[in-house]
């Protein structure tokens, strides 16, 4: 491939070290290219990796970028020397010397050995680091966590619960009149919809509030800024409105008569209304029929309102009731001016406070959401006390920073690139004698994000500003274009030419005025654009089945026969073997990309299609964790879990492929049954029902995992041991395995962050939708569907783009909110229905749609762009009206009287078709290039339980080491004694044993007054009597330890480590011997002490004898309930611990004793 010397000069200038660079470069020209060869440049000059800060849009762009860097720097390791000369003088333009071949092999492992690598990361990346590197200068917790959008939901969801609770205990307070106004004129939905609409808008609120008016004040002047009169109030300007100069006394009274007397029948009918709206009861209600006499719904005064002869009554009528007309016009919009800034002063009001409650929270807890990372580092380095110390210290790290997809960069972000390398050309920094440099390369035709704060123009400007401060302080700066395209066909590229050359086509495409130019390495190459007649919707069918879901997509419908013709025309390429005629390789399934404006029937319906062709597709780039089915079935099995006496939730999981009951046994099982289901299922399972026993069992088992309470072990085992897994992904594909680890990882992180609890997490995923994005990997050989917004940084050799026949932008687009550009500190307004709109308003709205239609074109620019060989664009036919504005009409305009139109058998036009001139005949049949094909078969250990090989103990509390010994039956009388028991033998050794038997009987009756007073006499005599003994005096002193925590660890004879831990009741350390005793408060004390304790005081000896070898070590149980104290003989002590180690390597131990019961001891 032979490059243009002009654009290899670009490309030169573009990727010089020693110079500034601002590059504006269209699709497919090479901007990744360039981007990764100046970081190359930059390292080969001799650049300390860690000085070099490269800003990308995503993390895939910059894993990418990364990737790519790497990828070269570790080829040039294994070059030859005149390989790697060639390949040096190649990037720099000239002959390299030899003396740079060896560092320039050595780059790769200088780059992987930077501390912290290659700084290749995105803006929210960068901005967080900086925050964690500088958190007491940002006025953070230095231990801050970023918020995802489902937490961040859950904030907004408590803070409004708060201040909705707030407002309903002082109903008087400021935020309570607020909520009491917006509950009456808005509904729970529009009204939280627009608190969440200015909770986004915060920085814009903040900015409002920030004029140098207190917020009372603020709010108070809205409605002036929107126009309303100094002083109005909706109560005057009704009162004004009702007090008519020009239709009262005299003259109201003859134009009644005129009405009356009229020959029309429309007059006499104006007569009535003029008399129903005299009669209103009150300015309000006089409102709306004084307004309906003079104009019209729409807001617009009415033509022609009184006939010939009522005219020639009275020749002053008609002028009167157009001033009449036109005051009305001017009080209404006063009206709707004060209306509006006082309904949306209390919705700014209350959104304040919620504002306030959630930034509260995440002070208190340590969390920043996406906005804040970038807000706090954009003040960190321009507006904080410690701005100068910060730039400073980075100041020293910093020499080159490099920003990609410069024009979907929002104002605050570009703020922090104006702050990091505002020192560049200023000062010390400008003179220092180290080359530093701005990189920025973008493209405003692909600004495709304003949803996200991308200012395409901000590049523009930044681009003439920056680059005229670098200039001025003796910097070298380029300004350059790259316009070659590298991608795609001179069909396609002169495709986009052509329907950019349109005026009304290529304004606000960028800021550069004209048409678009592109040029192309495959010049002579052949590619084919196609242009498909829109689809237009057929006349209704006759009512379908009843049984047919609601949402069902009629087959008639027009987004469904689309899909079929583009399903229909991928399948008919791969049957026939078609190839492209530009390579000659076969058309595979991964060739293909279907581009739409966003997601709906089409891309449903399409997918379909597919599918049922047997054409491999790749599915929904976005999943709906929550929305998806296998999501809402694993939930359903949790629900049924928690509660399965819920019969539409049993029924449900009952039929999922996690049971799979078949239509007609849950049919048979649930019809005319004379109550629960669950009890139906039950009796059915008893009766000896095969299906009922499958649903009965597995139910079971869910009910008694769902009693540990862990909700990643309960799913991680439905969807592993239990087969879950397997069965969705026969189902859907790898499409289930995304959303199975999704929903693990969100159970993981709700552990993290709540206490473990099934219902709890159930609940939490109730409430809202998260989202993932899936990397649709055209290496999977698979047609992808996309929006023109994910395929972004993508290509393909065959592209579809859909127009889905709407409008490019209209009032349905408007946000909820509007900043408004009149006033003194930029207002924020709700906005509300009605005929009539502040003129601000007005304004700000048509702005928008303006704004949106711009990027509406820009997406068509992208989505032309992405096709490499063939280029086919078809769509839905919409309305008439502006129909030569939407995408379909556009290309229709520039390509329709140039193309070969395309017929079928019956002679209707099917297609119109679009080649470049003088292009090569097509490349001579390639064979099919290899393609990620299906896995290896898993090998089959993989696959094997693990209970077939001997598992290894996990870490073993003594009291529940021996766990098939037989629990004692649990008596809660008795617990209780023993309790209370137990605590006083850890009292009483610390009391002076003269005073140990009245602090018994104290303590006995009033914790044990229910016990008859001879037995408790009885008891406290033994207690005191037991302590007093000669032999274990020393173990009930101060002397001995309680409560001693004991964690260590014992070795089987073949060598395999239990990890022990516990703790002794009563431990007493003498030079001679080691005295360990463990209480037990059994209400009837065995004659002798059970294995199980045995193993139990075994343990404790065995870890305690190591810490002192050379001592006897004696072990006892004291049962509490007797005062009776057993010691164990060391022979039996040996004997049960030789035997629990010989159970274990066995592999007759239990793994896991953390569910056992132990007695009540």
């Amino acid at each position: 491939m032979k490059i243009p010397a002009a654009t290899r000069q670009v490309q030169l200038l573009a990727t010089d070290p020693g110079a500034s660079a601002f590059v504006s470069a269209n699709a497919g020209s090479g901007k990744t290219w360039v981007l990764t060869r100046r970081v190359i440049r930059l390292l080969l000059d001799g650049v300390d990796p860690g000085r070099i800060l490269c800003l990308t849009f995503t993390k895939a762009a910059a894993a990418e970028m990364s990737g790519r860097i790497f990828d070269e720097l570790g080829r040039w390791a294994g070059l030859s020397d005149d390989e790697l000369t060639r390949v040096l003088s190649e990037l720099e333009g000239k002959p390299v010397p030899s003396d740079r071949l060896a560092p320039a092999r050595r780059l790769f492992a200088r780059a992987i050995e930077t501390p912290g690598g290659l700084k290749i990361q995105t803006i929210h990346a960068f901005a967080e680091a900086l925050l964690q590197r500088f958190p007491l200068e940002a006025g953070l917790d230095g231990r801050f966590r970023v918020l995802d959008d489902t937490r961040a939901a859950d904030l907004y969801a408590e803070a409004r619960a708060e201040l909705l609770s707030a407002c309903a205990a002082h109903p008087d307070s400021p935020e309570g009149q607020a909520l009491a106004e917006l509950v009456a004129i808005a509904g729970d939905e529009a009204l939280d919809r627009a608190l969440c609409a200015v909770a986004a808008a915060r920085d814009d609120l903040a900015a409002f509030f920030g004029g140098g008016l207190s917020t009372d004040q603020a709010l108070a002047a809205l409605p002036q800024a929107l126009g309303a009169p100094a002083g109005a109030s909706r109560q005057s300007l009704l009162e004004e409105m009702a007090a008519s100069p020009d239709f009262s006394g005299s003259f109201l009274s003859r134009l009644i008569d005129a009405l009356d007397a009229s020959k029309s029948k429309s007059m006499p009918a104006l007569a009535d209304g003029f008399r129903a709206a005299l009669a209103a009861a009150d300015a309000e209600a006089r409102r709306p029929l004084w307004r309906g006499l003079f104009l019209t719904a729409k807001g617009e005064p009415r033509k022609r309102p009184f006939t010939k002869d009522v005219a020639d009554a009275l020749p002053e009528a008609n002028e009167r009731f157009e001033r009449e007309a036109q005051r009305l016009l001017d009080l209404e919009r006063a009206l709707s001016a004060t209306l509006w800034g006082t309904r949306s002063a209390a919705l700014l009001r209350l959104a304040d406070r919620l504002i306030g409650l959630i930034e509260a929270k995440k002070a208190r807890r340590g969390l920043l959401d996406f906005d804040d990372l970038i807000g706090r580092a954009a003040a960190l380095l321009s507006h904080s006390d410690a701005t100068g110390w910060v730039q400073y210290k980075l100041d020293e790290g910093l020499d080159h920073v490099l920003v990609d997809e410069a024009q979907d960069t929002s104002p605050r972000q570009w703020q922090i690139v104006e702050a990091l390398t505002g020192e560049f050309s200023a000062g010390e920094g400008a003179r220092s004698g180290r080359r530093r440099t701005v990189f920025a390369v973008g493209d405003e035709k692909q600004s495709i994000y304003s949803f996200q704060g991308a200012a395409p123009h901000l590049f523009g400007l930044t681009r003439q500003t920056l680059g005229r401060r670098l200039a001025e302080a003796g910097l070298p700066v380029h300004d350059l274009r790259l316009t070659l395209s590298f991608r795609s066909t001179a069909a396609v590229v002169g495709a986009v030419d052509a329907v950019f050359r349109n005026p009304g086509a290529h304004a606000g495409l960028s800021t550069d005025a004209g048409p678009t130019v592109h040029e192309t390495v495959r010049g002579r190459e052949p590619g084919l654009v196609e242009l498909w007649p829109a689809v237009e919707k057929l006349p209704a069918p006759p009512p379908g089945n009843w049984e047919d879901p609601v949402d069902a997509t009629a087959a008639a419908s027009p987004a469904v026969r689309l899909a079929g013709r583009v399903a229909d025309e991928i399948a008919g390429w791969l049957r026939s073997g078609a190839r492209l005629a530009a390579t000659g390789a076969p058309i595979r399934p991964g060739d293909v990309l279907v581009l739409v404006r966003k997601r709906g029937a089409f891309v449903e319906a399409v997918n379909r299609a597919l599918k049922q062709r047997g054409v491999a597709v790749a599915g929904a780039d976005r999943l709906d964790v929550v929305g998806h089915i296998v999501t809402q079935d694993l939930l359903a099995a949790a629900r049924v879990a928690l509660l399965p006496e819920d019969d539409l939730t049993l029924a449900t999981v009952a039929k999922s492929p996690l049971i799979g009951l078949s239509e007609e046994a849950l049919f048979r099982l649930a019809h005319g049954r004379p109550g629960l289901l669950w009890d139906a299922v039950r009796q059915r399972a008893a009766e000896g029902d095969a299906d009922a026993e499958t649903l009965r069992a597995t139910v079971a088992l869910w009910m008694s995992r769902a009693d540990r309470g862990e909700p990643f072990v309960f799913l991680s085992r439905l969807v592993g041991p239990d087969g879950g897994r397997a069965a969705y992904r026969a189902r859907f594909g790898r499409e289930a395995d995304e959303v199975i680890d999704e929903l693990l990882t969100l159970a993981l992180d709700y552990e993290g962050e709540e206490t473990a609890g099934l219902n709890g997490f159930v609940d939490r995923l109730s409430r809202g939708g998260e989202l993932i994005r899936r990397e649709l990997d055209a290496e999977r050989d698979e047609v992808r569907v996309m929006t023109v917004h994910g395929s972004k940084g993508l290509e393909a050799p065959i592209v579809f783009l859909i127009d889905p026949g709407d409008k490019p932008a209209s009032e349905k687009n408007l946000p909820d909110v509007l900043t408004v550009s009149d006033g003194p500190n930029l207002p924020i307004v709700w906005r509300q229905g009605g005929a009539f709109r502040p003129a601000p308003v007005e304004a700000a709205a048509a702005a928008f749609i303006a704004a949106q239609e711009e990027e509406y074109r820009r997406l068509l620019y992208v989505g032309l762009t992405r096709a490499r060989d063939r280029l086919v664009v078809a769509g839905l036919k919409g309305a008439d009206e502006g129909a030569d504005r939407r995408w379909h009409g556009l290309v229709e305009a520039a390509l329709g009287t140039d193309a070969e139109t395309v017929k079928d058998a019956a002679g209707t036009v099917v297609a119109w078709r679009w080649h470049a001139r003088n292009e090569d005949p097509p490349a001579p049949p390639q064979p099919a290039r290899a393609v990620a094909g299906e896995p290896a078969p898993l090998p089959d250990w993989l696959t094997r339980k693990v209970a077939d090989a001997v598992p290894e103990p996990a870490s073993v509390a003594p009291s529940r080491a021996a766990t098939g010994a037989t629990a004692m039956p649990f008596d809660p009388a008795a617990a209780a004694r023993g309790s209370v028991l137990h605590r006083l033998f850890e009292l009483l050794p610390d009391i002076e044993p003269a005073a140990r038997a009245a602090a018994t009987d104290s303590y006995l009756g009033r914790l044990l007054a229910g016990l008859p007073d001879g037995d408790r006499a009885a008891l406290a005599e033994n207690i005191v009597a037991l302590m007093a003994r000669p032999d274990l005096s020393l173990l009930f002193s101060p002397a001995a330890r309680a409560e001693a925590a004991v964690s260590g660890s014992v070795a089987t004879p073949a060598g395999r480590t239990v990890a022990v831990s516990g703790s002794v009741d009563r431990l007493l350390v003498e030079p001679e011997a080691v005295t360990v005793v463990d209480y037990k408060t059994a209400a009837r004390p065995p004659r002798s002490v059970p294995p199980r304790y045995i193993l139990q005081l075994a343990l404790y000896r065995a870890v305690l004898g190591r810490l002192w070898p050379d001592r006897p070590m004696r072990a006892a149980i004291l049962w509490t309930a007797a005062a009776r104290f057993d010691e164990v003989a060391p022979a039996d002590l040996d004997a049960a611990l030789a035997a629990y180690l010989e159970a274990v390597d066995a592999g007759t131990m239990p793994a896991d004793h953390e569910n056992e019961i132990d007695d009540p001891s």
